[in-house]
């Protein structure tokens, strides 16, 4: 991503200034998945069956309710995991002059506070993170599969900032943090 090629890109278009995408299929996402499910299922399924079978007093049918449901709900969190793994579902990301969409969610420019790149999971590449407007300490993660490396983020944060600033005084780019 070269700063000046992308910017007579911009001003020749209005599409978007960076795309990528988070992706379910990775060897990480299998593993844990297989992992809450493995584990967790059977437990669920051996507290629920005592519960539907057992007939003990109702104090100790409620002692078993918080370790059914525990298991219960890192089951389907294994599940939809895998479901996750096994569809290659993934989360786009999208930043334009309007503003900044990842997934579903679509935050207007006016609402944000400002667009920081952290360190992600590998050392070596940067996750790029939205604080909105309001709140007070964490900001959203825009997790990416490939994440940006330090040359492509401030490049990246360059861009933004002779594109999108100008129009949006209250807004803060960092390159790191």
């Amino acid at each position: 991503m070269n700063v000046a090629s992308t910017l007579r890109n911009i001003q020749r278009d209005s599409g978007p200034i960076y795309q990528a995408a988070f992706s379910y299929r990775q060897t990480s996402i299998l593993v844990a998945a297989t992992i809450l499910v493995a584990v967790f299922l059977p437990a669920f399924v051996r507290f629920a069956w005592s519960i539907a079978s057992d007939s003990r007093v109702v104090a100790d049918i409620s002692l078993l309710l918080v370790p059914t449901t525990l298991f219960g709900t890192f089951a389907f969190a294994g599940g939809l995991l895998l479901f996750r793994y096994i569809t290659s579902f993934s989360i786009f990301l999208t930043i334009d002059r309007e503003g900044v969409r990842y997934g579903d969610r679509h935050v207007p420019w006016t609402d944000v506070r400002s667009f920081i790149g952290r360190r992600g999971r590998r050392s070596r590449v940067f996750q790029l993170v939205l604080r909105e407007r309001g709140q007070l300490i964490s900001g959203r993660r825009l997790e990416t599969s490939d994440g940006l490396t330090e040359v492509e983020l401030t490049e990246l944060m360059a861009t933004l900032e002779l594109v999108i600033a100008p129009s949006y005084a209250h807004l803060s780019f960092r390159p790191s943090r």
